[in-house]
């Protein structure tokens, strides 16, 4: 896209004129970075002409949020010098603000709406789970120290960092046939290295059973919901994911994302890299790297993937862009352990943004408050949107 193209769709936006293909370009124009001066100049002019209706208090806070998750995020990712964060956070100002065919000089001046004030806040997910044993007992992780905490077939159960990790020594046949289940209920997220050395994150209202050991030609494991897999190489004997008891996914040595929830209309597998096999009652293929598979029934294959996109919780943030309000929903529920409800006749229309998963729901409400929809908070856990009168 050549500068005068992007300055275009940026009036355009400004303007709110902006079709919805036009808005997909200019959202993706704007992660790559490429015009970080331009988006800073805009959003400034914005700023300073009064066309969002910002007082000087309002621009404060909403800057200011948005360097916040920029510092949350710094873990899992590189380091900015002081410029550089700037123009992300003026790049993310314009980003956050964008959704469908919605204006966004609507905003009320600087004050949080009086129905937000009274309600309390909710914190968002963390690290945390329940490892069900193969005798059925349960142990919580969130509030276990470091250290052994199980022991069987051999096999020694260790968490570390809130971690879990299976150290074995000589390999015992029982083990093979002990299941255990790591479940994260809504607002939990973990992570855990197979007895094969395999390392899987886990995101929120998923769960993953595995043996105690692996055995036998082939290392399965059942999933649901949705996980990250980096599996550890081993020709001898392929890795497979049973998807919700219908799709199988079948690896050697690779890294992949399978999203999967129950009610979706279709699971996606995207791949990283490496090569894996799907099938799906009669449907087969076979993903390389950057592509993703659709799967309900009928597998599709959408080459060149929005790999960030799909892999974002995974690295702390909510990546919503070209994500349609339902989505959005379904997502916030699971994190924030919260009911949303919102209009029908909005929720197929695309959001974009991409936003630290560490902050919590009335900081994510107040980022989103220039949408051209109201985000509320009700007593309850109650997200409620809405279309903006």
């Amino acid at each position: 896209m050549d500068e005068i193209y992007f300055q275009s769709l940026l009036d355009k936006y400004r303007k709110n004129e902006i079709s919805a293909g036009e808005l997909s370009e200019l959202t993706a124009a704007v992660n790559t970075g490429v015009y970080d001066e331009s988006v800073k100049a805009s959003v400034q002019a914005s700023l300073e002409s009064g066309e969002q209706q910002w007082d000087k208090t309002r621009q404060q806070v909403v800057f200011g949020e948005i360097l916040r998750q920029i510092e949350a995020e710094a873990p899992v990712k590189r380091i900015m010098p002081e410029k550089r964060r700037w123009l992300a956070a003026a790049a993310a100002v314009l980003v956050i603000l964008t959704i469908g065919w919605y204006t966004v000089n609507r905003l009320k001046t600087g004050q949080v709406r009086e129905n937000q004030v009274a309600v309390q806040d909710v914190a968002a997910g963390r690290s945390g789970a329940v490892l069900m044993l193969a005798n059925g007992s349960k142990i919580v992780l969130d509030t276990a120290g470091n250290g052994t905490v199980a022991s069987q077939a051999g096999v020694d159960i260790v968490l570390n960092n809130g971690a879990l990790a299976y150290e074995h020594g000589a390999l015992d046949e029982a083990g093979a046939e002990a299941l255990n289940t790591v479940l994260t209920p809504r607002g939990r997220q973990f992570s855990i290295v197979l007895p094969d050395g395999s390392k899987v994150w886990i995101n929120a209202e998923s769960s993953l059973r595995f043996p105690v050991q692996f055995s036998g030609k082939e290392r399965q494991v059942q999933l649901t919901g949705e996980a990250y897999f980096e599996v550890a190489e081993n020709a001898s004997q392929p890795f497979k994911v049973l998807v919700n008891n219908k799709t199988e996914v079948l690896v050697l040595g690779t890294s992949f994302n399978i999203n999967a929830y129950a009610g979706q209309p279709r699971a996606k597998a995207t791949l990283i890299t490496g090569k894996v096999n799907i099938r799906s009652g009669k449907a087969a293929a076979v993903l390389v790297p950057g592509q993703e598979a659709s799967i309900a029934g009928d597998i599709t294959v959408v080459d060149n993937a929005d790999i960030n996109k799909a892999i974002a919780w995974k690295n702390g943030a909510f990546d919503f862009n070209n994500t349609t309000i339902e989505e959005l929903a379904a997502q916030l529920e699971r994190w924030y352990d919260i009911e949303v409800t919102y209009d029908q006749h909005i929720s197929q229309i695309p959001f974009g943004g991409k936003i630290s998963r560490k902050v919590s729901l009335k900081t994510l409400v107040r980022l989103m408050d220039g949408t051209g929809l109201d985000f509320r908070l009700a007593e309850g856990r109650k997200l409620i949107i809405t279309e903006r009168k």
